[in-house]
């Protein structure tokens, strides 16, 4: 088929076997079951025919236009897949990009680890992984949730203010405070401090410098990860 034009049509169970599609336009096209076996799809809009319910066995795609494959989390973790993902491996089509290649295994790894989640723990891990990294590509949301750490950290240590701190000015107390919450989760020395420390402070700040250790591993190794590949 060469500069045709298909529409409003239903196909089922489709075979197309060593054939070529070029420069078609398909319009409220539906394909339940079809594959397309050593074929070749050129210039070919390829939400169009339906990419996520049909086999592309060996069939070379040049110059296609490619729905989004890749998935979202929302900022809640909740976990949206493309709705035109690529079901097959992507081993068994000629033509795609490395770039896409790569999106695209990824994208399906995520699917099929979500479809085949069945543990509420293993739930409740990827919740939590997908909220705060967006399962290990964002650093935006490590940070942010980094900060909130941080201004509870904050918030809790100053609720404990020691006796002798209530004499002197409390922004002074607020921003020692603030000094020693952060350079403490980055494991730095803070004896700059002028106010003696509590017992309850004592137990945030090791609490904070675990949470720190935690944090630090998981940024440098998402920023490493990042650094050393091209995305």
């Amino acid at each position: 088929i060469h500069r045709g034009e298909i529409t409003k049509c239903q196909i089922i169970n489709m075979q197309v076997i060593e054939s070529e599609i070029s420069d078609t336009n398909f319009k409220e096209l539906i394909i339940e079951n079809g594959n397309f076996l050593n074929g070749r799809l050129v210039k070919i809009i390829l939400k169009e025919i339906g990419i996520e319910k049909i086999g592309l066995m060996q069939t070379t795609l040049l110059n296609c236009e490619w729905p989004t494959q890749t998935y979202k989390i929302s900022w809640r973790g909740k976990y949206i897949p493309s709705r035109y993902l690529l079901k097959q491996p992507v081993e068994d089509i000629i033509g795609i990009t490395p770039r896409l290649r790569n999106e695209i295994q990824r994208a399906q790894l995520v699917d099929e680890t979500h479809n085949e989640c069945k543990s509420i723990f293993t739930k409740m891990w990827l919740w939590f992984w997908g909220m705060t990294t967006e399962y290990g590509r964002s650093l935006a949301r490590l940070t942010a949730l980094y900060a909130i750490i941080i201004i509870i950290m904050i918030s809790l240590f100053i609720m404990y203010i020691p006796i002798e701190a209530l004499n002197n000015s409390f922004w002074e107390y607020f921003r020692e405070s603030c000094l020693y919450i952060f350079f403490n989760f980055i494991g730095v020395s803070t004896d700059f401090v002028a106010f003696t420390i509590g017992q309850e402070q004592n137990m945030l700040l090791v609490i904070d410098r675990i949470v720190g250790i935690v944090f630090i591993g998981l940024w440098t190794g998402i920023a490493a990860n990042k650094i050393g590949s091209i995305n």
